[in-house]
């Protein structure tokens, strides 16, 4: 969708896109030749990370497997606790809280799961949101960035922050799907490294109210076999854990 956008822009066709929808064009064509080009990252159908995490509650590990179509795995690993874990397979959503039973989960409960695929964010941006319209620059966390206007998933408003001088993207800020009318939940990228032939962030700082949650990414696969991850509940393996694995990202 989005190289289709950019190819109309560049050939002067888009008389259908207001200024604020071509400027927002502008600024992810931008963002993205800086990451390696929209057709690289296009080119990522299969994603599986491993991030070791630390929230209020003490450490933890994240482990997620997407497509591109938007199919997830998702797991989480507590020392003290046990793990949680959740997959999107088409239109089937479940999930399994720490201790407990698998249950079936609506549209929303699915979408806020999926929010957690941070890479899908920014590699998939034009299937992730909807309506991007560029907006008056603000400051990020103490940069100056360029913000671009949007949607997420389920209708609801959502902002994408990039650098103005450099370009790389700076972060989001989302809609709360249980508390639409709270303050945004803002995720920070950082750490930006190689990884194949792309750009791709190392870390990411979510910030929802007075919690903060850090993401340290230590091994990013792309185009990795994982049908097997995909499957529905009662029949999926549980996903490896990679760190340590020889393409672990050395910091």
């Amino acid at each position: 969708m989005i190289l289709g956008l950019m190819a109309l822009l560049a050939a002067g066709c888009a008389q259908g896109l207001t200024d604020p929808q071509k400027e927002a064009l502008v600024i992810l064509e931008r963002a993205l030749t800086l990451l390696g080009g929209a057709e690289k990252l296009a080119a990522i159908e299969t994603l599986q990370v491993t991030a070791t995490c630390v929230g209020p509650r003490g450490p933890y590990k994240t482990h997620i497997a997407s497509r591109s179509n938007g199919d997830l795995y998702f797991r989480q690993v507590f020392p003290k606790w046990g793990e949680r874990k959740g997959g999107l397979v088409g239109d089937q959503y479940w999930r399994q809280e720490l201790h407990g039973e698998v249950e079936t989960i609506d549209h929303r409960l699915a979408m806020v799961m999926r929010f957690h695929d941070f890479h899908r964010l920014v590699i998939n941006m034009e299937r992730r949101f909807s309506r991007l319209e560029a907006a008056e620059n603000e400051t990020f966390f103490g940069v100056e960035a360029q913000k671009v206007e949007m949607r997420d998933e389920l209708g609801q408003p959502a902002a994408a922050y990039f650098s103005a001088s450099i370009g790389l993207p700076l972060g989001f800020a989302i809609t709360d799907p249980d508390r639409p009318d709270s303050a945004f939940i803002t995720v920070r990228l950082g750490k930006w490294q190689q990884v194949g032939d792309v750009i791709l962030f190392k870390q990411a700082i979510l910030d929802e109210g007075d919690y903060t949650f850090q993401f340290n990414y230590v091994d990013i696969r792309l185009n990795p076999d994982i049908d097997s991850l995909l499957v529905i509940p009662g029949s999926e393996p549980d996903l490896p854990d990679t760190t340590g694995s020889d393409i672990t990202i050395e910091g």
